[in-house]
Order: C-alpha cells, then sequence, then structure tokens
C-alpha cells in the first residue's frame, strides 16, 4: 500500500512538472517574446510566407516575397512600420502583427510607390488601425497598386501626410530624420509619370536616420548610387555614421558605392532579400567587416537594443 502511495505521488508530481513545462513552452510564443524586451527599441524586418497558395491569381508567384517590411517597437511601446512587402503576403502581414500582440501601428512609412514597398498596406489598412500614414510627395498615377493604396488610406479614414528631407519624429526617447526626399519634392516638382524611371522613383527614396541614446541606424528604401553621392554631399559624415545600415536597394548592384560604405561605416548590414541579389555587393559588406544579414537566408531578423548594446537574432543560421 505504501509503495502504491509512492508511485501515486510520484506520479502526480510528474504530471505537475510536465504541466509547468508546457507552461514555459507557452511563453515562449511570438506574443510573449516581445513584451520580453520591454523598455528596449526592437526593430524586426519579417520574412513572410503565402497562407493560401492556391488562392492567389495565376499570374502571382508565391515563391516571390522580396521587399522591405520593417517592424520598429519603440521602448514605450509605440508601434511604427515601414514599407509593407508585395500584396500578396497582406494577410500574412496582418497575421505575424497579431502574434506579436501588435493592436495598432501609430505610425506608418511607405518609402517610395513601387509594389514590394507599398503592396501588402492595401490589406493591413483593412484590418490593423493606422494613427497617421507617412508618404513622399510622389504621383504614380500610372500604378494600380499606387492607386488601391491611395484608396485604402481613404477607406479607413487614416490621417495621411507627406514626408520630405528635414522632418523629425520625436517619439518618445526615439527620434527619426528624414534625410531623403530632397525638401520641396511635390507633384508640381516631378516630371509627368510617364517620365519617371525606376531609378528616378528609387532615388526619391524615404531615408530615415533613427537615433535612440548611443545607438543609431539608417533605412535607405531603394536609392541609387547617385543619390547616395548626394546624400554624402548635403550631410556631414557624422549624420550618416551609424551601428545598423538598411541596405539600400535590396543590396542590388544599383547601391551600396564604396565611399558610402566607407562614411556610414556599420558594424552590421541589413538586407531585405530572398537571397544574394549582387555577390560583389555582397562581398564588399564583408570585405569591410561588416556583418550581414539577409531575410531570405536568416528567416525573421529581430534587433535588440537598449541604447547601447545591440542583439541581433534570427530565426535560421545564414547558409555558406
Amino acid at each position: 500500500m505504501h509503495n502504491q502511495r509512492r508511485r501515486f505521488f510520484g506520479y502526480v508530481l510528474m504530471a505537475l512538472l510536465v504541466a509547468l513545462f508546457v507552461a514555459a513552452l507557452v511563453s515562449t510564443t511570438p506574443t510573449a517574446l516581445a513584451s520580453t524586451a520591454q523598455g528596449k527599441l526592437v526593430i524586426r524586418y519579417f520574412d513572410l510566407e503565402v497562407e493560401d497558395r492556391d488562392s492567389l491569381p495565376a499570374n502571382v508567384d508565391p515563391d516571390v516575397t522580396s521587399g522591405d517590411v520593417i517592424l520598429i517597437t519603440t521602448p514605450d511601446g509605440q508601434h511604427i512600420m515601414i514599407d509593407s512587402t508585395v500584396p500578396h503576403l497582406g494577410t500574412a502581414l496582418v497575421t505575424r502583427l497579431r502574434e506579436l500582440g501588435v493592436e495598432k501601428l501609430h505610425y506608418a512609412f511607405a518609402t517610395h510607390p513601387h509594389v514590394d514597398h507599398i503592396g501588402g498596406y492595401q490589406t493591413l489598412l483593412d484590418h490593423i488601425p493606422v494613427d497617421v500614414f507617412y508618404q513622399i510627395n510622389l504621383p504614380y498615377e500610372t500604378s494600380g497598386n499606387y492607386h488601391r493604396l491611395q484608396n485604402a488610406i481613404a477607406r479607413n479614414n487614416v490621417t495621411m501626410e507627406y514626408v520630405e528631407c528635414g522632418d523629425v519624429f520625436q517619439i518618445g526617447e526615439v527620434r527619426l530624420e528624414a534625410l531623403n526626399p530632397p525638401r520641396g519634392t511635390s507633384r508640381e516638382t516631378v516630371p509627368g509619370d510617364m517620365q519617371m524611371p525606376t531609378a528616378f522613383v528609387n532615388d526619391l527614396s524615404l531615408v530615415l536616420r533613427l537615433d535612440y541614446k548611443d545607438f543609431s541606424m539608417l533605412f535607405t528604401g531603394d536609392i541609387y548610387m547617385a543619390r547616395e553621392m548626394e546624400l554624402l554631399d548635403a550631410f556631414p559624415a557624422d549624420k550618416l555614421k551609424v551601428d545598423i545600415l538598411d541596405v539600400p536597394h535590396h543590396g542590388c548592384v544599383s547601391s551600396s558605392s564604396t565611399i558610402f560604405l566607407m562614411t556610414v561605416d556599420p558594424k552590421y548590414a541589413i538586407i531585405s532579400m530572398d537571397g544574394i541579389c549582387s555577390t560583389p555587393v555582397y562581398n564588399k559588406y564583408l570585405q569591410r567587416g561588416i556583418e550581414v544579414f539577409i531575410t531570405g537566408y536568416n528567416g525573421e531578423i529581430t534587433i535588440v537594443t537598449d541604447g547601447d548594446e545591440i542583439e541581433i537574432t534570427t530565426e535560421k543560421e545564414l547558409r555558406n
């Protein structure tokens, strides 16, 4: 009888231990993980996948997932989004934000009106409240995705404002400063839509410098080398030097000039891309001793900082 009782209590103890273990696992869900960085700045580069491949139109490739989509959460819990990837990942973006406990975006930015930067906003704006939406004052009238974004902003009564060089956003202890597009960029100062080649639109991308205590980061959209040179001429070197660089134009050969990298001089670089767009550009970063992370290889990339120390974690290790 005593042995049976001991075995019974042993089983109960084991069950309790298992229950505690399971509870610990549950506590590490994405939403719980989001709260572990309270009091710190968190920057996430998403790596999303299509949720329902069969529902996509025949002309949409579900494996095309390149496009910028970045979530910044300030130490006081405000959420900032920079770009929103392609349209067919809009539902996956909403799902991921909800997993992280994001109930609304306080600020949303579109760096420029190309589909791999604004596409997901068409779905997001219908499902997640946005306090203010910021975009560059660039007409792109022949783009259906541009019109669908404007319609989504109006349909959801979202406050929209234009952003240009010199605009500053003080969000708690976090400071964002726009370094591009040039001040005065507007519908009156840009050519008609048919005269706007890809390079022209990319070079008007919103460039944002983020500062939080001693930490700094530069978000560059899709600027080309010509705009990099103009930024070097317009600003002192210490305005461009940062800890982390959001690699211009997904790491493609159009961007990342040597002098720009020498001036910015980052410790880390992040590329939003399915893979390596340009091996010479990728190697240029490595040769300068810059640690490079790529969403297509590393999966979701999370940067956490207290304004001094920087911790970068990834879903996957970079394949050689």
